[in-house]
C-alpha cells in the first residue's frame, strides 16, 4: 500500500516542464557563494565522508553533494537559527581510510552529523566508531544491508535504500515479465553480493532458475574475460549491478560483444541512471531496473527539483543527487523542530524519527521505519528510451511500498 504520492509514469511534457520551471528560476538563482566553507560559533557540523577522488564512485559523490548544497541553499543555509557548516572528508573508497577519517570528524571536528559514503564497504568500517558516537549518521547512499539490520544502532539512519529493496522486489516481477532464467553478474563487494543474493531469494521463490554467475572485482573496466562466460551460458536474461564506470564500462562492452541483440539486461536502477546513461548511449536502449525514482516522473516535486539542479549544475540530476537532496531536507526539518538546539542525542533521535519530508522528488512522503531507521521506499520499474531525442528511464510498472525486514535489527527490544 501506498504510502502518500503515486507518480504518474509518463514522461515530462513541455507544458508541465515551463509550468513549474519558472517557479523553479527563483531557486537556480541562489549563488553557491554564500556556501560555508570554515567553521564559525554556533554552526551546526555536517560531515561528509565519502569518496571524492578515485572511480566508480566520486561522480555519485559530486551528484549527492550538489543535491544536498541545493537543498540547504533552498532553505537559507540555516535551520533553527543556525548556520551549516560541511567538512568534507576523503574516504578515496578505502575502508580503513573511511575509518580514520570518520573519527576525526568525530573527535576533532565535533560533527554532529555525518553524511555518506557510497560504498557498502567504506561504511560497514565506519559503523562501530559512529555507533559508539553522538553523532547521528544518516546513510545518504551504501545500501549495506547490515546498518539497518543486525549492525544497526540508535543513531544510524538511511535516507537512501537497502540492498534488500534495489534487488528482492525485482525478483517475482522478472520471473512473470522478463524469464524465468537468468545469469547472474555483479560487482563483487558488499553491496554487489547481497544484491545477487536477494534477487536470487524471490526470483527463485517464484520458480526462477539461475544459470550461473560472474562476479567481476569493484572498479573493473574492461570485462572481456566476463562477457564470454555469459555468452556460453546463452542465457535469456541478464540481471546485473555494477554501478558508476563500473555500470557504464559494463553496459558498452555488453553491446559491442553482441549481446544487447540476444539477451535482456536487467538490474537495479543504478546500471543505468541518470549519471551513467549519457556516456552509455544507445546502448542501453531497453534495460529495465528496479528503482525508486526516475528523471521522468512527473510530480511537482521532481519537476522544481529538476529545473533547480539543472540551473544550478547544467547537468540533468541522478537518483544520487535526490538521495542528497532529501537528506539535507530531513536534516533540516529535524533541527528546525529541535529549534536548533543538538546538545541531547535521544531528542535528535527522536527528531529524526519523527521526520516526515513532503517535497521528495521521489514523488511519495520520506519517512523511516522505527524497527530500522531505514528509509521507506515506493519501488517502480523503469526503461530506458528516447524520449524526445534524450535517452532516459520510464517508468513501465509500479510494485508499491517496499519495507525492508529487520534483519536482526533490535532498535526496540
Amino acid at each position: 500500500m501506498s504510502v502518500g504520492i503515486t507518480p504518474k509514469q509518463s514522461g515530462l511534457t513541455r507544458r508541465s516542464l515551463l509550468k513549474w520551471s519558472a517557479a523553479a528560476a527563483g531557486v537556480g538563482a541562489l549563488s553557491w557563494s554564500g556556501w560555508l566553507t570554515s567553521g564559525r560559533a554556533n554552526e551546526i557540523k555536517i560531515a561528509a565522508v565519502s569518496d571524492f577522488s578515485a572511480p566508480p564512485f566520486s561522480a555519485l559523490t559530486r551528484d549527492m553533494m550538489d543535491g544536498f548544497r541545493l537543498a540547504l541553499e533552498q532553505a537559507g543555509n540555516s535551520a533553527g537559527g543556525r548556520g551549516f557548516q560541511i567538512i568534507e572528508a576523503d574516504e578515496q573508497n578505502v575502508p580503513a581510510r573511511g575509518v580514520e577519517v570518520t573519527k576525526k570528524v568525530i573527535e576533532q571536528d565535533k560533527a554532529d552529523f555525518i553524511i555518506g559514503p557510497i560504498s557498502s564497504a567504506v561504511a560497514a568500517g565506519m559503523r562501530d566508531v559512529i555507533a559508539a558516537s553522538n553523532t547521528v549518521w544518516m546513510i545518504s547512499n551504501a545500501g549495506n544491508i547490515e546498518l539497518t539490520g543486525e549492525r544497526c544502532a540508535r543513531n544510524i539512519f538511511r535516507t537512501s535504500f537497502s540492498s534488500w529493496q534495489t534487488a528482492y522486489p525485482f525478483g517475482p516481477w522478472a520471473f512473470q515479465n522478463v524469464s524465468q532464467s537468468c545469469f547472474l553478474a555483479y560487482a563483487n563487494y558488499a553491496f554487489g553480493q547481497q544484491t545477487g543474493q536477494y534477487f536470487t531469494e524471490s526470483y527463485t521463490a517464484k520458480g526462477g532458475k539461475i544459470l550461473g554467475q560472474v562476479t567481476p572485482p569493484l572498479g573493473t573496466s574492461d570485462f572481456s574475460a566476463f562477457l564470454p562466460v555469459i555468452a556460453n551460458a546463452n542465457p535469456p536474461a541478464v540481471f546485473a549491478f555494477f554501478s558508476g564506470s563500473d555500470a557504464v564500462a559494463f553496459v558498452k562492452q555488453f553491446a559491442e560483444f553482441g549481446l544487447k541483440d540476444k539477451i535482456k539486461l536487467t538490474g537495479p536502477g543504478f546500471l543505468v541512471e541518470e549519471d551513467v546513461l549519457p556516456a552509455q548511449g544507445d546502448a542501453a536502449l531497453g534495460v529495465r531496473s528496479l528503482l525508486f525514482w526516475a528523471l521522468t516522473l512527473e510530480n511537482r516535486n521532481n519537476i522544481l527539483f529538476r529545473a533547480a539542479y539543472k540551473a544550478k549544475t547544467s547537468r540533468e540530476p541522478s537518483v544520487f543527487a535526490v538521495q542528497g537532496y532529501d537528506t539535507a531536507n530531513i536534516i533540516v526539518d529535524m533541527v528546525n523542530r529541535l529549534g536548533g538546539k543538538l546538545n541531547n542525542l535521544d531528542d535528535t533521535i527522536r527528531a529524526a524519527e519523527t521526520t516526515v519530508i513532503n517535497n521528495s522528488p521521489r514523488g511519495f512522503t520520506v519517512r523511516f521505519d522505527p524497527a530500522t531507521h531505514n528509509v521507506i521506499l515506493n519501488m517502480v520499474v523503469r526503461e530506458v528510451r528516447k524520449v524526445n531525442g534524450q535517452i532516459t528511464n520510464v517508468v513501465i510498472d509500479q510494485l508499491g511500498e517496499a519495507i525492508q525486514p529487520t534483519f536482526g535489527c533490535k532498535l526496540n527490544k
